[in-house]
């Protein structure tokens, strides 16, 4: 990326100004290789995600296994005492 940001054309004020032209002349200026650096990135974050939710899953069914075995120990205990 140049260390100075050049306006574009389509970017410079005027009666007939478009924020959608001035935005696809601004990312046009964006290199492909940065583009692509920048999308791997991003498209990389949904497996983050992913994992995220399914840790989340994994981890929340075995603390309902535990408290399941912890409530049917209790409930044992009690019928075996009596």
């Amino acid at each position: 990326m140049p260390s100075v940001v050049t306006i574009p054309p389509e970017a410079q004020p005027s009666a007939n100004f478009s924020s959608e032209a001035a935005t696809k002349a601004y990312l046009a200026q964006i290199p492909a290789s940065a583009k692509a650096r920048s999308d791997a990135y991003f498209e990389g974050g949904y497996w983050l995600i992913l994992l995220d939710f399914l840790y989340g899953v994994v981890l929340s069914e075995s603390r309902a296994a535990i408290e399941k075995t912890r409530i049917s120990e209790i409930l044992v205990r009690r019928h075996t005492s009596n």
